[in-house]
Formats: C-alpha cells, structure tokens, sequence
C-alpha cells in the first residue's frame, strides 16, 4: 500500500462450510460439529447402527477440505497398533519381521513435512479396540499430543494440522465393543446422531436411486421406523437397509394387494441384517419380522 507500508494474508480456508443434501444434519449437531472442526477438538460421533456416522466423517474431511483417513479400530488391541504394525518379509536368511507405520502415522509423519497438508484421523467403531490400544490414544488426543514410534523408539508429535474424529455405537445390545472409560471420553466433543428424519431419509433413497417411488420409499422408511422407535423393542436399522429394501422394490408402486411382496423385501433386507432367525420370536430377526408383519397389515398403507 503506497505511503502505508505493506500488509502480508495467508489465505487459511473460506469462512462457512457448504454441507452437502447427501448428508443429513440437525442444526444444533451441525453447529456442535462446526464448532469443534473450528477449535481443533477430537469429535466423537455417537449414534446409532448405519445412521451415517462414518458417511458424516468422510463429509467432514469434505467441507473442511482435509485428507481423509479411515482406520478401522476393530483389529486394535495391543499399545502399538495405531502407530506401527509388524510384517514379515523375507531376507537370505530366511524371514524377517520388520515394523511398519500404519496409515495413522504416515498421515501425521505426512503432515509434519509439509505444513500445508491436512488431515481428518476417522478411528471407525473406536469402542471395538481394546483397552490397551485406546490408553495409547490418551496423549494423541490431549494437549500432549504425541504418540509413540515402535519402529524409531521415539515419541512423534501430533502436527495442529491433524484432526481426529472417531464413531461409536454405545449400548449393550452392540456385541464386541469395550466399554468407554471417562478418561478416554473426556479428551473427545461429543456429538450425538440419530437416523435422518422420515422425510430427509426418503430424499437420501431417492437422490441415490432416481427409479425409486416416493411412495415405496415412504412405506419402507415407515416401516424401519417401526423398529427403530418401537416402545418396548427399539430395533437399530440401517440407512443402508431402507436403501436396499428401495432398490428393491424400484420400478414398481407396491399397494396392498402388493403386502406379501413387501413383507418378503422387509424381512429380508431388514430381519437379514439381524441377529437370530424370523422364526424365532425371542431373536431380534424374530421380533421385527413379528412387528414388520404388523405394520404391512396395518399400518403401511395408511
């Protein structure tokens, strides 16, 4: 500026994310996720079965235009396990094991050469790795943050330009998951999600199958929703399930003369998700085919 001196900008990221119509969001969970991205926090998305935590997370990395990283926890037991794993090769003098960096650690060796890359860290099904594995998170995600290098025996740090964000289903009724302990909780932001609404659900089916009718996928969307809210067996069901039974059904407009052809979509796409057979009434397949079958013959043609 003539006369003024000079002023020097770094352009960081534009203010404001635009979340796209694939992905459905409450305001406040929206607000809540923003909120965390904008300060650096650890986001832990809880919510239930196929509701799209992990879809949400590849769309976080999206609009706040990061490399994204996908680790699945499930496999992580030991200390070591996020950090490097080893692998056998094979030498002159027969086999050899050798430590190797995890895509965890090559993202953040990545981000520590070049400051200009960065990354969102998603640890999918995080309360399926062991206990040992997520204590050797805790200084990952505290204002430590640094995480131990089996292969170089020495602590690497974790650059700010790296974020993390971690989906989990709590609940009893979800086998093979760890409890979460208090410690490991309170490093992490917290945001609760639930299934889209009926009619932002019945949008998803459609943008991802054009073929699909609105009715069909109101009636499939009903019926999960049967499961997913009933009073006394709430019963998880996927988006992935609803698109299924609609795709299924593309093409044709079911009516009530269709109820068997509908009940047989819904018992397959949804109770074959499930644990248990639909001939067994104490099993969850058992329960919701007994409360799918109440619905086609009631309630789905309403």
């Amino acid at each position: 500026v003539p006369g003024r001196g000079a002023y020097e900008a770094a352009f960081e990221r534009a203010v404001g994310r635009s979340w796209p119509a694939e992905v459905w969001l409450d305001s406040f969970a929206r607000h809540r996720i923003e909120s965390l991205l904008d300060r650096g926090s650890p986001v832990l998305l809880i919510g239930p079965q196929g509701c799209g935590k992990t879809v949400l997370a590849r769309t976080m990395a999206e609009v706040d235009e990061r490399e994204f990283v996908h680790i699945n926890c499930s496999h992580a037991e030991e200390s070591d396990d996020f950090s490097a794993s080893v692998s056998p090769v094979s030498s002159g003098d027969g086999l050899a094991f050798l430590w190797r960096d995890t895509p965890m650690m090559e993202a953040l060796e990545a981000a520590a050469a070049d400051s200009r890359r960065r990354f969102l860290i998603c640890l999918d099904e995080l309360n399926r790795a062991g206990r040992r594995a997520r204590n050797a998170l805790l200084p990952v995600l505290d204002r430590t943050r640094r995480i131990w290098n089996p292969r170089t025996a020495a602590y690497h740090p974790v650059p700010e330009t790296v974020q993390f964000v971690a989906a989990v289903n709590m609940g009893t009724r979800f086998g093979d998951t760890e409890a979460s302990d208090l410690a490991g909780l309170d490093r992490w932001g917290p945001v609760h999600i639930d299934y889209p609404t009926a009619a932002a659900e019945v949008a998803i089916i459609r943008r991802a199958a054009p073929d699909v009718t609105a009715a069909s996928a109101t009636r499939v969307v009903a019926a999960a929703n049967a499961l997913r809210k009933h009073p006394e067996w709430p019963i998880s069901v996927s988006v992935r399930a609803t698109e299924d039974a609609c795709r299924t059904l593309a093409g044709r407009t079911v009516r009530q003369r269709d109820a068997a052809f509908l009940t047989a979509v819904l018992r397959n796409c949804f109770c074959g998700r499930m644990d248990g057979d639909v001939a067994d009434p104490l099993s969850d397949a058992g329960r919701a085919a007994s409360i799918l079958d109440r619905f086609v013959a009631k309630d789905a043609w309403r």
